[in-house]
């Protein structure tokens, strides 16, 4: 008995290298939660927001008490009651059946367009900044073109040209919103690729792929989270704008954006239609916003310092 006791303190004892240091990585990253918790109590509000958002989503069918789509005229402009917790719209559909399911488009949109826009951002300033050159002068000046219109008109008129609908407003909003990430990336690389730490590995070496695995994807991986947390906010917004003017998610299909276009004109006399819709709304950007403020701060190599 004791050689076998003997024998699992060696096995604990001579663990492998690497999970020691995958148990050192995230007992450093909760250390470092837990110090941006207490710097921003924001960032806990944040999180709390979007996690709501979230499980709504997912258990939306448990949720929602009614069919969101379900017509029932005979209960048409109901104020909110028990058995409507926000009301009826004009159709008789309950609002906030439709508010839960529209949990779900919204953070659909969000990772979506963000995900594309930041895919593409990234390719091309990754590209332009490792080429350099002709190659990078084009891709910048290519860049500029979209730059040199607003981004919700040029949304609109993409959106004009594709037809409504939720795939449309979504790649209308991403055509517009790459090219953030592609100057903020090719900015990184830039600065990046001239460190000595690159110089060295290039000295010794390593490859081109290595280099850019190791040493330069992991500098923009920080700033791009950021970006791409506090712009899922904006994008929402975009979407429900290009929803409100007809031109995004059609009726019946229950978008934030559509249903405040839909009960603006009860505004003052049946409140709940607009109001609710209007409220999950700004409960989504507030949560997006603020979970970014916190993984700035979460990634700020300066808040570190202050655990002491």
């Amino acid at each position: 008995m004791k050689r076998d006791n003997s024998k699992t303190t060696d096995v604990v004892r001579h663990s492998p290298p690497e999970a020691t240091q995958s148990r050192g990585r995230m007992g450093d990253l909760l250390r470092r939660i837990r110090i941006t918790l207490r710097f921003n109590r924001l960032g806990a509000v944040g999180l709390f927001l979007i996690l709501c958002l979230i499980l709504v989503a997912i258990f939306a069918p448990l949720i929602a008490p009614y069919d969101p789509s379900k017509l029932n005229i005979q209960e048409r402009l109901q104020p909110p009651s028990i058995r409507h917790l926000f009301g009826t719209d004009a159709a008789g559909r309950d609002v906030f059946s439709r508010v839960v399911y529209g949990a779900r488009i919204s953070l659909r949109v969000a990772v979506v367009v963000v995900a594309i826009a930041a895919s593409v951002g990234a390719a091309i300033g990754m590209t332009a900044a490792l080429c350099g050159g002709l190659i990078d002068e084009a891709l910048m000046r290519f860049t500029d073109i979209f730059l040199a219109f607003p981004p919700l008109i040029l949304a609109m008129a993409v959106n004009a040209g594709l037809g409504p609908g939720i795939e449309s407003a979504m790649l209308a909003v991403a055509v517009t919103w790459w090219t953030g990430y592609a100057r903020m990336i090719r900015g990184q690389v830039m600065t990046t690729k001239n460190n000595l730490y690159v110089d060295g590995a290039r000295a010794i070496g390593a490859s081109r792929g290595r280099i850019l695995v190791r040493h330069i994807l992991p500098n923009c991986i920080g700033p791009t989270t950021v970006e791409v947390t506090l712009d899922a906010g904006a994008v929402v917004l975009t979407v429900a704008g290009l929803s409100f003017i007809g031109l995004g998610v059609q009726p019946p299909t229950p978008e934030w954006g559509a249903m405040v276009s839909e009960g603006h004109g009860y505004i003052l006399t049946q409140w709940w239609w607009p109001t609710f819709p209007g409220l999950a709304l700004c409960w989504m950007v507030v949560g997006l916003n603020l979970v970014g403020d916190f993984l700035r701060d979460l990634l700020d190599p300066r808040l570190q310092g202050r655990s002491g």
